[in-house]
């Protein structure tokens, strides 16, 4: 896999501040904080002394029986938030999520990636070459929904990718 760079505001541990923060985005429908992080997600980037300039800003998809019943993506509010900050387009539906009747958040490393790859591009999606795409996700557990939409991504064509999520868990 080529990846150009990746970055992650927070440090996840069990029962900190920020495990609340995700908490509270993810199941209790507080979207602003998606705002919130990709405000602060901005200024990190921006802060870099060459900031990273990005083409095109992708989120991780949830699955459609997931999305109904929770009404909504939690990454798509920070992706457009970082969007709007970085004045880069987002593409919400680039890729689509063909799993999805279990959570992946009580698995283990090797069920999750086995658990993983179920993702395809979606077929209105065109990706020019030399594109560099940010794809963006709440959380890195242990990576492997990141890399399974990575080598979805880097099949399209010649790019170049790069990752940011609110924060990474040990």
């Amino acid at each position: 896999m080529s990846l150009e760079s990746a970055f992650s505001l927070l440090r996840f541990e069990q029962t900190n501040l920020t495990q609340r923060l995700l908490h509270q985005l993810k199941y209790k429908g507080q979207q602003q904080l998606g705002a919130f992080f990709a405000l602060r997600m901005a200024e990190a980037l921006n802060s870099i002394q060459s900031p990273p300039k990005f083409d095109l800003i992708i989120p991780v998809p949830i699955s459609s029986i997931r999305k109904s019943k929770r009404g909504y993506n939690q990454v798509d509010r920070f992706a457009r938030s970082l969007g709007k900050q970085l004045q880069v387009p987002v593409f919400l539906e680039a890729l689509i999520r063909k799993d999805g009747k279990r959570s992946l958040v009580k698995l283990g490393r090797k069920s999750r990636f086995q658990r993983a790859h179920h993702f395809e591009i979606n077929k209105n999606f065109e990706l020019a070459d030399g594109s560099h795409i940010l794809l963006v996700d709440d959380i890195i557990t242990t990576g492997a929904t990141l890399e399974a939409c990575a080598k979805v991504l880097l099949n399209t064509g010649d790019i170049k990718l790069s990752f940011a999520t609110i924060a990474i868990s040990e």
